[in-house]
């Protein structure tokens, strides 16, 4: 397959002969046409066709066994061998012939119609066509965000110009949201500002109110992000008391904000409740990232208040729902995989805990390796557990040089300078625990209300 994608000419040379010879002009068409579908059925094949003698064309070569199977036992829906259609794929890009946007908007049309978002979506982006987007954007933008399909909706909203996105309130916050989810928080402002720069002359009062209220729910969020947890409650408040009328789970996001700021506040039972509400709130709008979310939260609280057997059943929840929804690809799962290394090292179980910070940082990858610090801070805390300390100086090297490069949470920092210390402690390297020492982030015990902060207490104690 790989070779065939670069031009494999052997098996090019067979595939013309059979293509050259033993099919009609008709024929031929049919296969370039419909190369571009993943699966298609004979009504499928009459729209991108544009022929209403499709069904006999299929028919006839289903007859010849032309590399052609069917999807299922049922044999309506067909598709290509993976060679063949790459081949024919290949042929199409190098003919004149065929217009290969109106072949891939006769398939957006299609799959729309038969209410197929998703290969509706592929098709309208390759067909590079503004108009169509918007259209499944519209009917179905909301849906793809629930169920984190990221990657499809970036695609979508990508294909978009910034002034088709800025005057739509719902786009805005689709497209902010998937930044979000991404962590490139330094991108959200910018396109919840130029939206409320484009629409702040065209909206009346209340809908100016209601866009307010949705913006400060992924602002609540990103602020959090930050670490400014009183901010963040404060335009989380103001999210929740506003009806959600572009995006339905701005006020799931807003609740949710509300309980990590409560978190990060030490109030811990009053934190768990209020993710617990989220949780099902998210449940209701079918909102997968918020529940899974939520699920992390409530057993990072669980952690925090010594319940590790909590924590860790909260996670099997976590892992079966994502599971059930088929949710592997979402980045907050390397989250997930994060807080069971954790509980994985208490506990003592070195495999398992290296095994879940590896599969961490392969979520990550797409994300770069910035955000792999908290994942290097789970290996190298096991490497020095096994007591291989020229790897865990190897993580640590890694660690520091991404510290010193990046702004990170203290939370993050604190857990990372920990296992660092750590690990200067058992090679006798006071040196490096007393440049740390003139580094290290301040620390008021009086106002340690939280994990984090306290985690940065013990680090100077230690130190």
């Amino acid at each position: 397959m790989d070779q065939l994608e670069y031009g494999n000419q052997h098996v090019f040379d067979y595939f013309d002969e059979l293509v050259g010879q033993d099919l009609s002009d008709q024929q031929r068409t049919f296969l370039l046409r419909t190369s571009i579908l993943d699966r298609f059925n004979a009504g499928m094949v009459m729209r991108v066709m544009d022929d209403t003698d499709g069904q006999s064309l299929l028919s006839s070569l289903l007859s010849m066994g032309l590399f052609i199977a069917p999807v299922d036992p049922s044999a309506l829906w067909f598709r290509y061998h993976p060679l063949f259609s790459v081949y024919l794929r290949h042929l199409l890009t190098c003919t004149t012939q065929e217009n290969q946007r109106e072949l891939h908007q006769r398939a957006a049309d299609a799959w729309l119609e038969l209410d197929d978002a998703e290969e509706a979506a592929k098709h309208a982006v390759a067909a590079e066509d503004p108009e169509r987007i918007n259209r499944v954007l519209s009917l179905h933008g909301r849906k793809f965000f629930t169920e984190g399909q990221f990657i499809l909706l970036q695609r979508c909203l990508d294909a978009l110009s910034q002034d088709q996105i800025a005057q739509d309130p719902t786009l805005t916050l689709l497209r902010a949201w998937v930044a979000q989810g991404q962590y490139k928080f330094d991108e959200v402002e910018n396109w919840l500002s130029a939206a409320e720069n484009r629409l702040q002359a065209s909206m009346s009062e209340d809908t100016q109110k209601a866009v307010h209220g949705e913006f400060s729910a992924i602002r609540a969020q990103v602020a959090m992000n930050y670490g400014d947890g009183d901010r963040a409650l404060i335009l989380a408040r103001e999210a929740i008391e506003q009806e959600a009328r572009f995006l339905p789970t701005s006020r799931v996001a807003a609740a949710s904000v509300i309980g990590e700021a409560l978190f990060v506040r030490g109030e811990l039972e009053e934190a768990l409740a209020r993710m617990q509400d989220t949780e099902h709130l998210a449940r209701a709008h079918q909102a997968h990232q918020n529940v899974l979310w939520a699920l992390c939260q409530q057993s990072e609280i669980s952690v925090a208040m010594g319940l590790l057997q909590k924590a860790y059943n909260i996670q099997e929840r976590a892992f079966q729902y994502a599971e059930d929804n088929q949710l592997n690809h979402l980045p907050i799962l390397e989250f997930l995989f994060r807080i069971r290394s954790q509980i994985m090292w208490e506990w003592h179980h070195l495999e398992s805990a290296e095994r879940c910070a590896l599969q961490g940082i392969e979520i990550l990858e797409a994300q770069g390796e910035r955000w792999y610090v908290q994942s290097y801070t789970s290996l190298a805390k096991v490497a020095h557990a096994r007591g291989r300390q020229s790897l865990c100086a190897d993580y640590i090297g890694k660690i520091q040089k991404m510290l010193a490069a990046g702004d990170y949470h203290l939370d993050w920092v604190a857990n990372a300078q920990a296992t660092m210390l750590s690990y200067w402690d058992a090679v006798k390297d006071q040196d490096a625990i007393q440049r740390w020492l003139t580094v290290a982030p301040p620390c008021d015990p009086a106002v340690a209300t939280n994990h984090f902060h306290q985690c940065n207490g013990r680090n100077r104690a230690r130190a």
